[in-house]
């Protein structure tokens, strides 16, 4: 699991939150499967971010979710 690599921050995290987001659109833009989506280190480190501020950070499911409305892949 990612959080247990050396050296990964939640400061690290949200540092990267953009770039994961990233990666989360061009999934969905490429027509990946929720499932696929699951096994990517972009989704693992937006959940991590989730469970450690669900305040700030949405469910990776509920982000994956809204891009597929926003492009019109709803399954």
């Amino acid at each position: 699991m990612a959080a247990t690599e050396p050296g990964l921050t939640i400061a690290k995290l949200e540092a990267g939150y953009p770039l994961y987001c990233k990666a989360l659109r061009r999934l969905v833009e490429e027509g990946a499967s929720l499932e696929k989506a699951q096994r990517t280190v972009c989704w693992e480190r937006l959940e991590i971010l989730h469970r450690s501020l669900p305040r700030q950070y949405r469910n990776p499911h509920t982000h994956f979710t809204m891009l597929q409305r926003e492009y019109g892949k709803a399954a």
